[in-house]
């Protein structure tokens, strides 16, 4: 449902929505007098956009934009086409589309529903209701934002930029029912930021899930884009600067190049972002910045300006309201909503000391030379490209050795990494429990893009000290970046509640070497009545058996 504020007063309310909102923007879709603002709706595939009537009329719906539907591989609209012409039954359906999976194809719902399904009734049930539809396949709405069309102006109609759940970034015409065009990402668009204008130039920032930034140059994706190695919650650009807010309560600033200009730690998780300029009555550009704690900061470059504390924040936006041109309109995790206005004699000027720190103006105390210091000194000079040669030959050694040892390591199944059977493993153990009964869990991840199959599994232990359930196992699958979980249950059997390690061993079947060992520390048994312990996690170090 969407309803219009006017001070404290709903003034509109509009009728229930076709599903959850995922976004919502209001900008100007023509220069049409009374100037009244547009409001886009984004639900699923969908752009809603309604206008407001006065009269009581209140929100009207306008147009409505239907995301384009996404190329289907040819291999897979073959196998549907062939279920349609009763040339293969749902089996055969099955068979190949699963191989299409394991090439890498990406799958329609469709498809990929199909291939999950493990009964075969079941796989023949849903291929006869569906053979006879056509096969479309559809993206969701991520993100959304605007770019003004011809000048900077606040009634300038604007072109809508849509983030979708394919990896695309749609650039709508100011009627939001024509699309001028499309970029293609490396990833799934989360947020999006622009700056400029439409018909001079204009940027634009997309945040990922791969946690990269790349940047939209009048309608070009560029090379360079932004890495802050740290998952992205919010991204805006601003001045040819770009702010990234990241998962690790750090706020980022990098150049329009990738270059990386400063980096602020915050007390608390980053919720939300939002540009702050005054025009009229003063001369400042800043940033604030919303705190999962209920703190709001505002920011000049580096410097922290105010400060202002509340509940806690999810979303921001500042601009005019009313004649008041500095206020922000605050949205809460308890579904309120407050309005701030900036006072007209606060002080904006930087908090705290600005510059340099004074210690760099106290000189340091450098000894004097002494007569070893020169011989030593002319020494490498005249021995330069020797003592240089010397280095570079023994950093070769060294690296060499390194690699033999990698390699060693490897083939002797010894450390979590090993490589086999043209894949890659890791293997991770947390211990759980206080004793005697403890669980040992396993977590086998294969990281390589091939399946393996049948993997032996054996756990090696002291039988004086422990007694295990089921030490030697056999893991029928390991699929490509998924975690398989073993849960090995033992217990303490030592009358003194004495501790010791265990090896775990993954095995294959054409070697006698372990191609992966590891070995867990256990923990010291409590002696106590194992029905009034509680089970808690303890952390374990994993470490590589050594040769």
């Amino acid at each position: 449902m969407l309803r219009i504020w006017k001070g404290v007063q709903v003034i509109s309310e509009s009728t229930k929505l076709m599903g959850p909102p995922v976004t919502i923007l209001n900008f100007y879709m023509d220069q049409s007098i009374p100037c009244v603002p547009s409001i886009a709706v984004c639900i699923g595939p969908y752009i809603y956009v309604y206008k407001y009537q006065s009269g009581g009329t209140g929100l009207r719906p306008q147009c409505k934009f239907t995301l384009p539907a996404i190329e289907i591989d040819p291999a897979e609209q073959q196998v549907w086409d062939e279920v349609r012409g009763g040339r293969i039954d749902a089996e055969t359906a099955f068979q190949r589309l699963t191989e299409l999976r394991e090439r890498g194809v990406s799958l329609t719902h469709r498809s990929l529903e199909l291939v999950l399904t493990a009964e075969p009734d079941m796989r023949r049930k849903y291929v006869s209701e569906r053979a006879q539809q056509p096969l479309i396949c559809t993206s969701s709405i991520t993100c959304l934002a605007s770019v003004k069309r011809t000048i900077d102006s606040e009634t300038e109609p604007s072109h809508l930029i849509v983030g979708t759940e394919a990896g695309y970034v749609y650039i709508l015409d100011s009627s939001s029912s024509k699309m001028l065009n499309k970029i293609k990402l490396d990833s799934v668009p989360t947020d999006i930021s622009c700056e400029g204008i439409y018909s001079v130039e204009y940027r634009i920032a997309v945040a990922c899930r791969n946690g990269r930034v790349y940047l939209v140059r009048d309608g070009r994706m560029l090379n360079s884009c932004v890495d802050p190695e740290i998952p992205v919650s919010n991204v805006l650009i601003q001045n040819k600067k770009i702010y990234c807010a990241c998962m690790n309560n750090s706020l980022h600033c990098f150049s329009v190049k990738g270059r990386r200009l400063f980096s602020t730690t915050m007390p608390s998780p980053i919720t939300a972002i939002e540009p702050m300029v005054l025009a009229k009555t003063r001369r400042f550009t800043g940033l604030i910045v919303g705190l999962q704690s209920g703190e709001i900061r505002v920011y000049s470059d580096t410097s922290l300006v105010n400060t202002y504390h509340g509940e806690e924040v999810v979303g921001l936006r500042f601009g005019t309201f009313g004649r008041e041109e500095g206020a922000l309109i605050t949205t809460h995790s308890s579904g309120g909503i407050r309005a701030l206005l900036l006072p007209r004699q606060v002080s904006l000027e930087a908090q705290g000391q600005q510059g340099p720190p004074p210690e760099q103006d106290i000189p340091l105390t450098i000894p004097r030379k002494s007569q070893l210091y020169i011989e030593q000194s002319t020494r490498e000079i005249e021995s330069c490209i020797d003592m240089h040669r010397i280095f570079q030959r023994d950093l070769c050694k060294l690296h060499l050795e390194t690699a033999r040892s990698f390699v060693r390591l490897l083939q002797d199944g010894q450390g979590p990494l090993a490589g086999v059977l043209s894949a890659t493993l890791q293997l991770t153990a947390q211990v759980q429990g206080l004793g005697p009964h403890f669980k040992v869990k396993l977590s086998v991840e294969n990281m390589s893009k091939l399946p393996v199959y049948h993997v032996p599994l054996l756990v090696q232990y002291n039988p004086e000290v422990y007694e295990v359930e089921d030490p030697v196992r056999q893991i029928p699958l390991l699929l490509p970046g998924l975690v398989h979980t073993v849960e090995v249950s033992m217990r303490c059997v030592d009358p003194q509640g004495s501790s010791d390690s265990i090896s775990v061993h993954l095995c294959a079947a054409n070697s006698s070497i372990p191609v992966l060992s590891a070995i867990v520390q256990m923990p010291l048994c409590e002696i106590l009545d194992p029905s009034a312990v509680q089970p808690a996690p303890v952390p374990v170090a994993l470490q590589a058996e050594s040769g």
